[in-house]
């Protein structure tokens, strides 16, 4: 029954190192780079530096909410901001084709 108790520790121990709990809430969570494109923990967010270039696709992040999902700082209205991002790509791939 020990050994069982050991092994069940061991397994719990190795398994959290292994997944890292970014946040706990949305408050951890900011947004980052020149155009906002990014979803970071706070402390990562502060170290981010990026190019300020203007791509069409980052009007996508202008309004998405940056928050806490499931652990992992992430938008959280990510399938509008997919949905956003597949809109502005065919835009762009029809404008180059005309």
């Amino acid at each position: 029954m020990k050994k069982i108790f050991l092994l069940c520790i061991l397994l719990l121990v190795s398994c959290q190192t292994h997944f890292q709990i970014e946040c706990t809430q949305d408050g951890e969570c900011s947004k980052a780079g020149c155009s906002s494109q990014f979803c970071l923990g706070k402390a990562d967010a502060e170290k981010t530096v990026t190019m300020c270039e203007f791509k069409e696709g980052y009007v996508c992040y202008q309004q998405a909410q940056c928050g806490c999902v499931q652990g992992k700082c992430s938008w959280k209205d990510q399938e509008r901001v997919d949905r956003c991002l597949r809109n502005v790509s065919d835009t762009e791939i029809f404008q180059k084709v005309k």
